[in-house]
């Protein structure tokens, strides 16, 4: 497994709403108590979905899905 990182996930970024970027943090935030609670795998998940988002809503494609193009 992959570490779980965010740290490529700018919740401040110019071009994200100010709800999209709401949304993300509360992502964020979910990693991070299920991290303190030990909870590694669903970490990974939720920090893997927070990142497919982001660049979902900037129009980046770099995570395949395995969905393809849409």
């Amino acid at each position: 497994m992959d570490p779980i990182n965010l740290g490529d996930v700018d919740i401040h970024h110019p071009e994200l709403t100010h709800r999209e970027a709401i949304g993300l943090a509360l992502v964020k935030d979910k990693v991070e108590r299920y991290i303190a609670k030990g909870r590694l795998h669903e970490a990974h998940g939720a920090a893997y979905t927070a990142t497919i988002m982001y660049q979902a809503l900037l129009g980046i494609n770099d995570i395949d899905t395995g969905w393809g193009e849409l």
